[in-house]
């Protein structure tokens, strides 16, 4: 469902007047990383393409990290078929955090997740902190960079932080691809850094400047 509303959005830039249809870029950032990579591969509209902290291979984090992981994954894929029985049954959706509260053991990313969305830095008046629990299966089944080769000759440049918890999701999807592209990391910065820190967020526009000026020239 976010490929397509990508691709709807790809389109109502196509239906105006002042955009020149043969030059649409595509940015995706975290999560939007994944699902615009896959918008951009199969919607040759996209002339160029690029991602910020993207999060392409949501499936290696559940099932390649601790010992037990592939249990995890059964797990997380059955109670998300039980609440897609139950909604389609009964009507009613089973939510989940999308947020979890952090303590001394969680990982880097969450913590830096908690701080950005739990502050002024990014909350927001209308968020509400859930997801629906049957859409976890097809969210942690989701890995795009097995088909990233497919891009080409479309160009891509992945951005990234040093000291992103992130880092190896970006250096894989470029190693993957085959056609014109570029990893460029930015010293420092962590995954969430990249989201609203000047320092790091002013290095990734310029870079992305010179990107889309050249692709789309």
């Amino acid at each position: 469902m976010k490929i397509e509303d990508i691709k709807t959005a790809i389109s109502y830039v196509g239906s105006l007047s002042v955009v020149d249809k043969d030059k649409i870029g595509l940015l995706g950032i975290c999560n939007g990383g994944g699902y615009a990579t896959a918008a951009a591969i199969y919607d040759r509209r996209v002339k160029a393409y690029a991602s910020v902290s993207g999060l392409f291979d949501l499936r290696s984090l559940v099932i390649n990290g601790k010992p037990g992981d592939k249990k995890r994954m059964a797990a997380i894929n059955k109670k998300s078929v039980e609440a897609r029985q139950k909604y389609f049954e009964t009507g009613e959706v089973d939510y989940e955090l999308q947020i979890l509260d952090i303590d001394e053991n969680s990982n880097q990313l969450r913590k830096e997740a908690y701080d950005y969305y739990w502050t002024p830095r990014g909350v927001t008046t209308n968020y509400e902190n859930k997801m629906a629990t049957f859409s976890l299966d097809t969210r942690v089944s989701f890995d795009i960079t097995d088909q990233i080769e497919l891009l080409a000759p479309t160009p891509y440049l992945a951005i990234a932080g040093t000291k992103a918890l992130t880092l190896g999701l970006s250096k894989r999807a470029v190693n993957r691809a085959i056609g014109p592209k570029e990893l460029f990391t930015i010293e420092g910065a962590t995954h969430v850094g990249l989201y609203d820190i000047e320092e790091y967020v002013n290095q990734a526009v310029s870079k992305l400047n010179m990107f889309y000026g050249k692709s789309l020239k």
